[in-house]
């Protein structure tokens, strides 16, 4: 019996992925939501309700450093691709066949938000980047889109309110969405990795089965054992 399209990426997902590089990633979107919240809290008079829009609307860009300077030291392919629609450039890595971007989640059932382009990048086969002429000195870029996989590292907070606990990072996952971008075919959770450093990926991670319908207002929850705590880093004496 051959593979099914599903079972090809999830194949791809699961032998293209470095986990070296996956690891260094878990670990760095932990610490980012950490970093974050003590940036926030340390400004006077804000209250909860604005310090928890602040922190929405920064915690995307704050991983896509994460995800850009990961990649970049364990010498893996990005991009910022333009969108014709606004100008902004989005961040793409491509790990082997994956092509991976980031996209806050506020609860688990989360369906995909789809927009033109990565639309255009879940239907990979046909998309093709411009070359450019590597002298040698200059960081690795994509220049074959062809024949990949779109993964989507999706990451939210442990909880509701503006605590250190529940603005701890509380869901990493990696999904796989189908070619228009309406549903995940599946998705890998990475949370342990982020808590524990275990960078391989196993099929008993795979979240396959079809997501129930998402609500909006629906408090984000999860078993305490998901909440993930970054080990402190390790600082000179005296030091702030």
């Amino acid at each position: 019996m051959g593979f099914s399209n599903v079972d090809l990426q999830l194949k791809i997902a699961l032998n293209d992925l470095n986990p070296n590089f996956i690891e260094a990633l878990a670990v760095a979107t932990a610490w980012e939501y950490s970093t974050l919240y003590e940036e926030i809290a340390s400004e006077p008079d804000l209250p909860e309700q604005l310090r928890l829009e602040q922190f929405a609307n920064r915690r995307g860009y704050a991983v896509a450093n994460a995800l850009k300077r990961t990649a970049f030291l364990h010498g893996i392919p990005y991009d910022f691709r333009r969108l014709e629609c606004n100008g902004q450039r989005k961040l793409v890595v491509k790990s082997g066949r994956i092509i991976l971007i980031q996209e806050p989640i506020l609860t688990l059932i989360d369906h995909p938000k789809a927009s033109d382009y990565k639309v255009e990048l879940a239907n990979l086969h046909g998309l093709m980047c411009q070359t450019e002429l590597d002298l040698g000195d200059h960081r690795r870029r994509i220049q074959d889109w062809s024949g990949c996989v779109l993964g989507v590292l999706l990451h939210g907070a442990a909880g509701p309110n503006f605590t250190a606990e529940h603005r701890m990072l509380g869901g990493l996952m990696f999904g796989i969405t189908d070619s228009s971008y309406n549903q995940w075919v599946a998705r890998i959770d990475l949370h342990k990795i982020a808590m524990y450093g275990r960078g391989k990926l196993t099929e008993e991670q795979i979240i396959a089965q079809p997501l129930g319908p998402f609500v909006p207002d629906q408090t984000f929850t999860q078993p305490d054992h998901v909440i993930v705590t970054p080990k402190k880093k390790k600082s000179d004496k005296g030091s702030a």
